[in-house]
């Protein structure tokens, strides 16, 4: 019961999302570490961005994020919108 609940859970972009910025401090740590070592200002393609919680750090008319998950693109494109 457990197991089916979380996998419910986290099929949800939003909620996933929501959970794990929450739990990751949304991603403090990880986008200081992304800053020292990239240059954001480049052309930047980044290969499995998922639901697109880093793409807010780089140069959005040279970013390009791409995932094999077409519902976590598709819920990066409506969050970007909004």
């Amino acid at each position: 019961m457990m197991e089916r609940t979380i996998k419910f859970l986290f099929s949800n972009r939003t909620f996933s999302d929501i959970f794990r910025n929450q739990l990751q401090h949304n991603f403090r740590a990880e986008k200081k570490a992304i800053k020292s070592y990239v240059d954001i200002n480049k052309k930047t393609l980044d290969y499995g961005c998922g639901t697109g919680n880093f793409s807010i750090i780089f140069n959005k008319k040279k970013y390009l994020g791409i995932d094999i998950d077409n519902e976590s693109i598709e819920y990066a494109k409506k969050k970007k919108k909004s």
